[in-house]
């Protein structure tokens, strides 16, 4: 039995990472293909429109970085907070809170930590990161890790307290102390009740703030280069998370599995003394309850995978959508300054044609007037002459 588990466990895991290798290569497949595109755009703005309006003094590359390091961050704090109460605590119910609180915990950080506005993102995994402290602390889960609970909260009030400088590190400090209430007050207002981690996104409640602070609506999120730096990142970080995804998971499938209504009746029958023939159903049933959690298992990680090409082919139509928008709009913003060019030319070439013609008839004005003083001259010249010749041939 023990051997079968194994190699089931390692199929899943091989499949699983297979798959996400497939996924990140497609991803930035798309990516390279964009960016070898030589008519799109991909100048990055210093800020986006939301850090502009809630007053971040860094610019978007700056403030990414800081949401990406806060998302690794707390990963890794959930990861290794978990496996440190695992080892501490001799109590199976615990351990199988931590492997709950890895399982469920990584991929709703990856979900809210991962938008294209990297301010979005860091106040969405803020947010998340409150959540999850009270609801260890105060909440519904203050009990799940036992006498290791301290641990979690210690964690997670550090990565807390580390978040909070970052901001303070990055903006001004009215804009700070606004953000922070702000965060605090979302957080305050819709706690964790589930340890599957499920939550209402705080993004539009971040772009409600954010309006409500500058008096305009959420611009532009970013650059296509931005949003696919976004999805490589996204990417790489889904293929180092996928084999352990599928090890978790599989861990809870078979927890479950042991603690289903059919082993309960199998440990009554024991209970009852039908040792051997609760026994010899014990080992009827286990084979083809494994190969039903496996085949559930393969089920899911092949709908995964299509849903990870559906997105794909997304981000695909979407990228190319966007191009051909940008290349109309620079294609009608040519055509405009061209038709403005010819009409200037033609306003110009008019302008000298008529200063032309008035120039002409100056000049000819002038040389009829001088051509006629000329011939008037002429003609006083010769009346003149003609006087002298009459006086002379009457003397």
């Amino acid at each position: 039995m023990a051997f079968t588990l194994n190699c089931t466990a390692t199929a899943m895991t091989d499949t699983t990472r297979t798959a996400g290798a497939r996924r990140a290569g497609r991803l930035l497949t798309v990516i390279g293909l964009l960016a070898a595109t030589g008519c799109v755009s991909t100048k990055a703005p210093q800020q986006t429109g939301l850090m502009q309006q809630v007053g971040v003094d860094v610019s978007a590359q700056r403030a990414r970085m800081e949401s990406h390091a806060l998302a690794r961050n707390f990963m890794a704090t959930v990861e290794l907070t978990a496996d440190s109460i695992a080892r501490l605590t001799d109590e199976e119910r615990v351990r199988y809170n931590t492997l709950v609180w890895k399982a469920n915990a990584i991929p709703a950080i990856q979900v809210s930590m991962y938008h294209t506005d990297p301010m979005i993102s860091f106040v969405d995994g803020w947010s998340l990161l409150i959540q999850m402290r009270q609801y260890f602390e105060t909440g519904g889960g203050r009990d799940l890790f036992g006498s290791q609970q301290q641990l979690a909260v210690d964690a997670l009030t550090d990565l807390e307290e580390e978040a909070l400088a970052t901001v303070e590190s990055v903006g001004q400090a009215e804009s700070v102390d606004k953000t922070e209430r702000f965060v605090y007050k979302w957080a305050d207002g819709h706690p964790l009740t589930n340890n599957l981690y499920l939550r209402e996104s705080a993004v539009q409640a971040v772009a409600e703030f954010a309006e409500a602070e500058s008096g305009v609506g959420l611009s532009a999120l970013g650059s296509l280069t931005e949003t696919a730096a976004d999805a490589q990142q996204m990417a790489l970080v889904l293929a180092s998370y996928a084999p352990k995804q599928v090890s978790w998971q599989s861990e809870l499938l078979i927890a479950g599995m042991m603690d289903s209504t059919r082993v309960g009746s199998l440990l009554q029958a024991i209970d009852d003394m039908e040792v051997v023939s609760a026994t010899t159903e014990f080992v009827r049933v286990t084979p083809g309850l494994i190969a039903e959690e496996r085949a559930a298992v393969f089920r899911e990680i092949a709908r995964e995978r299509l849903a990870a090409m559906e997105e794909i082919s997304q981000l695909r139509n979407e990228a190319l959508l966007q191009a051909a928008e940008i290349m109309a709009a620079e294609r009608t913003a040519i055509m405009a300054d061209i038709s403005r060019e010819r009409a200037q030319i033609f306003r110009d070439i008019h302008g000298l044609t008529k200063q032309a013609f008035e120039e002409t008839r100056s000049l000819m004005n002038h040389l009829l007037l001088m051509v006629g003083l000329a011939v008037a001259g002429i003609v006083v010249l010769v009346g003149i002459g003609l006087g002298v010749l009459r006086g002379r041939r009457h003397e």
